[in-house]
């Protein structure tokens, strides 16, 4: 996962900025760009999203592995809000901001979605990764944002990771639903500048993978 990350530098920052993380008080939102495409995970407004509420604990076949896991079962409750911003017909761009803190919590929620993280070597689709693994080297994944209280003055602070250069060029490709260009443009610099070269690079990745046995 790329992205933004908080490091504490005292012993006193770290124990308030923990207990925040404990609370639920840190507000985190991921990008991921995913394949599938679940049509209810479209047409909400920002700050909305559909609910994915799915236990997670560790696979009972595969203790290296995270599943989805019946409470009783021991698997701890797992919430994420997830909002469509753009797809084409491969493809798709969603927000996520996670209400709890799982290990692997969204890459497991959006692949009992059927809608798993492109590049996912654990929890993707093989078909998928194969075809873009010239362009998704790596889980496309991305810690956009983060805000939370500044653990001395309390003021609230909110800090933003640019998308890294992978998950831009498939980005190019896709298409922002209504009310979402301003957001995609802002993603990626200027949508219009560069995108004959953009477009070239996708054809020319994905043809590649075609004469591979």
């Amino acid at each position: 996962t790329s992205g933004v990350i908080v490091v504490a530098k005292t012993t006193a920052a770290f124990s308030s900025v923990s207990q925040a993380f404990a609370r639920r008080e840190v507000q985190k939102t991921y990008l991921a760009i995913a394949v599938g495409g679940r049509k209810y995970f479209f047409g909400h407004k920002p700050g909305s999203g559909h609910l994915v509420d799915i236990p997670i604990g560790r696979s009972p076949g595969d203790r290296r592995r995270m599943d989805a896991v019946p409470v009783e079962c021991g698997g701890r409750p797992s919430m994420s809000m997830i909002r469509g911003i753009a797809q084409d017909q491969d493809l798709m761009l969603m927000e996520v901001r996670p209400r709890t803190g799982r290990t692997h919590q969204i890459r497991v929620h959006l692949a009992q979605e059927h809608s798993p993280v492109l590049g996912d070597p654990v929890y993707g689709w093989e078909s998928h990764n194969r075809r873009f693994a010239g362009l998704a080297p790596r889980p496309m994944l991305h810690a956009y944002r983060i805000a939370f209280a500044h653990p001395r003055t309390g003021e609230q602070m909110e800090f933003e990771a640019p998308l890294h250069d992978d998950m831009k060029r498939l980005l190019w490709r896709l298409e922002p639903e209504p009310g979402e260009y301003d957001f995609v443009d802002h993603l990626l610099g200027n949508r219009a500048a560069d995108a004959e070269t953009a477009a070239r690079e996708l054809q020319g990745v994905e043809a590649s993978p075609s004469s591979a046995p």
